[in-house]
Formats: C-alpha cells, sequence, structure tokens
C-alpha cells in the first residue's frame, strides 16, 4: 500500500500514527507530498487532490482520514477502535 500524506497534516499525521501502532511500516509506503503545489501522483490516485490518501494493492483510493484509519483498523487481530457502543 502506498500512503500520500503531508508532514503538515493533522489529518495525515493520525493515519501515520495508527500505521504505527498497528505495526503496519513495512505494508505502507509513505510518500510526503505538498498537496498545494504540484502531486501529479496524487491528482491521478484522489480527484479531490487532498491529503492523506491511501492507495491500496489492487490501485483502489481510499480517502478521508476516518476512513483509512477505519481500514487499517481491520488489517490486524487487536483493535484500536470499539465496535460498537460507549466505548466508541
Amino acid at each position: 500500500m502506498k500512503l500520500f500524506y503531508s508532514r503538515t497534516s493533522p489529518y495525515s499525521r493520525k493515519v501515520r500514527l495508527v500505521i504505527h501502532e498497528k505495526g503496519l511500516m513495512q505494508a505502507v509506503t509513505c510518500v510526503a507530498c505538498n498537496p498545494f503545489e504540484n502531486a501529479p501522483d496524487l491528482e491521478a490516485n484522489n480527484p479531490l487532490g487532498k491529503v492523506p490518501t491511501l492507495i491500496l494493492e489492487d490501485g483502489t483510493p481510499l480517502y478521508d482520514s476516518p476512513v483509512i484509519c477505519e481500514y487499517l483498523d481491520t488489517l490486524t487481530a487487536d483493535r484500536l477502535l470499539p465496535a460498537s457502543g460507549m466505548a466508541r
């Protein structure tokens, strides 16, 4: 998987933190970019041109940090996010 992120984005930081906490550093290649400058790889995968954007192995793009974090949380048995109820 490939993550397009910005070093100054708090949303990107949240996704990178989930990657770290889930132990997925080897599974995700992080690519720093500036969405306000020319970022053709980002724009080709995310029509909004926003970070963070996660590209899955099959080429499917995920964007919006809550969506990305939910997906990453399903990749290992230990969940960071409770499934439901007050704990959620």
